[in-house]
């Protein structure tokens, strides 16, 4: 049993197969930017403001980023295994893996970190490092 999942499969509603980021019609930097502008003055604020003038730019940026593991397979990150694994058979046990995520309801952050078990003989535990820092 597969212990890691791809979240794209378990959302998607096309009957189809496509991942809901192949549905989706992204928004353009200017239109993210914008509607940063918007969120700004909804706070009562002025988006022009000296100290605020970059911040839909900055923003959009680091939503790009944040977001970035959507265009990401985590089968695909996770296909190296070592197949040299004579005398091991023990359970290895990450813990304190750093993450960040983000509630998809307030689009606020989540800060933490988790464990995760997986076969000595089988898994490359670096591969679990490029997934989780990126």
């Amino acid at each position: 049993m597969n212990p890691l999942v791809n979240i794209n499969s378990l959302i998607s509603s096309d009957r189809s197969g496509a991942k809901p980021t192949d549905r989706i019609t992204r928004p353009t930097r200017a239109e993210m930017e914008e509607a940063v502008r918007t969120l700004i003055r909804g706070t009562g604020d002025d988006p022009d403001r000296e100290g605020l003038v970059e911040t839909p730019a900055r923003v959009a940026r680091a939503y790009r980023e944040w977001f970035a593991g959507y265009d990401e397979d985590p089968d695909e990150l996770l296909q190296r295994t070592f197949e040299e694994v004579a005398g091991y058979d023990e359970m290895v046990l990450l813990r304190d893996i750093h993450f960040v995520s983000h509630c998809e309801h307030h689009m606020a952050p989540i800060v933490g970190a988790s464990a995760y078990r997986l076969s000595a003989a089988r898994s490359g535990c670096g591969n679990l490092e490029v997934g989780s820092c990126r």
